[in-house]
């Protein structure tokens, strides 16, 4: 490990700060257990320091709109994985409160003009072929 890398583990820089301080708050306005479960894999996301510093300081990415995007990924990656289903193309009840937190920050980077609608909906009818593939 560098010693930036052990400086920035414990006095994160500014980014990683932002970024956390973004997924708590959009995560407390959508709630729900799927909220509460995707937390703590966005937060890990974020606190790759290196990754989330360049994405924000070269390539010029708003904190909020990596916060929500890290958000998607995670609720994205959960709900791909298969574990929340309660069998093939059928979402557990988590599962389904996963898929609403993954479509919230979608909408949510829509809204704000992080992404176009067809961006968004691609995200979307992505996700969607997951639950009908997995389980």
């Amino acid at each position: 490990m560098g010693i930036r890398a052990a400086v920035w583990r414990v006095a994160p820089p500014r980014e990683v700060r932002l970024t956390l301080n973004a997924i708590d708050a959009f995560l407390r306005q959508v709630g729900g257990p799927g909220g509460g479960v995707v937390r703590d894999s966005a937060r890990q996301l974020a606190k790759e320091a290196e990754r989330t510093v360049v994405s924000i300081r070269t390539e010029g990415m708003d904190p909020n709109d990596l916060a929500l995007l890290l958000v998607s990924n995670a609720a994205g990656e959960m709900i791909r994985s298969g574990e929340h289903h309660v069998h093939r193309a059928k979402l557990s009840m988590l599962g389904t409160d996963l898929l609403r937190v993954f479509t919230a920050a979608v909408e949510r980077r829509r809204e704000l003009n992080y992404q176009s609608a067809d961006e968004a909906a691609d995200d979307v009818r992505w996700v969607q072929e997951r639950v009908a593939e997995a389980g």
